[in-house]
């Protein structure tokens, strides 16, 4: 489970903060198995809401270029096969 912490400074009314848990992640591909050469669309679903999804590769942000792509929401992750 993550956490989410926030703090609040001077122009938010007071300083203050509080730490909230977040819902474990599911995260499943589409297809139930990645298949060399072909495409895989990953799906992250949580319970929350009001969050923004980021995603990652040993432990850094992932780039997004021609052959990976980002759903509006940031739910959906698609790897396109490099030709």
């Amino acid at each position: 489970m993550g956490k989410l912490s926030i703090e609040t400074g001077p122009g938010s009314g007071g300083w203050g903060s509080f730490t909230e848990s977040l819902a474990r992640p599911t995260i499943t591909i589409r297809q139930g198995t990645a298949i060399e050469q072909r495409e895989v669309v990953t799906y992250c679903d949580t319970k929350d809401v009001n969050i923004t999804i980021h995603w990652g590769s040993n432990n850094l942000p992932l780039t997004f270029r021609k052959c990976v792509r980002l759903s509006p929401d940031g739910r959906n992750l698609t790897i396109l096969p490099v030709q």
